[in-house]
C-alpha cells in the first residue's frame, strides 16, 4: 500500500503530459496533437503554427478570460480554467 493513497487526486499534475508525449499511450491523436503543438511552440513560439486542421487554436492565457485547451478522447476543446 502506498503512502500517497491518502492524498486526494487534484486532477492533472506536473508532467502528466509526458505520458501522452513520450510513451505512445492511446488515443494516438492526442499524442500527435500535443506533440505537434509543443513542437510548433518550440520552433515558432506559437503553438498554433502546426498545420493540423483538427486542433482548435490554442488561446494565449489571459488573467481575464482564463481559458485553456483540454485534451480528451473526443478531441481537443477550449474550456474555462476553473
Amino acid at each position: 500500500r502506498s503512502a500517497l493513497e491518502a492524498i486526494p487526486y487534484p486532477g492533472s499534475f506536473h508532467a502528466s503530459d509526458a505520458v501522452l508525449n513520450f510513451f505512445g499511450t492511446l488515443p494516438a491523436n492526442n499524442s500527435r496533437h500535443m506533440m505537434g503543438t509543443l513542437i510548433a511552440f518550440v520552433n515558432n513560439l506559437d503553438p498554433n503554427k502546426h498545420n493540423m486542421s483538427d486542433v482548435p487554436a490554442w488561446p494565449q492565457y489571459e488573467s481575464t478570460s482564463q481559458s485553456i485547451i483540454l485534451w480528451s478522447e473526443a478531441g481537443a476543446e477550449i474550456v474555462a480554467d476553473d
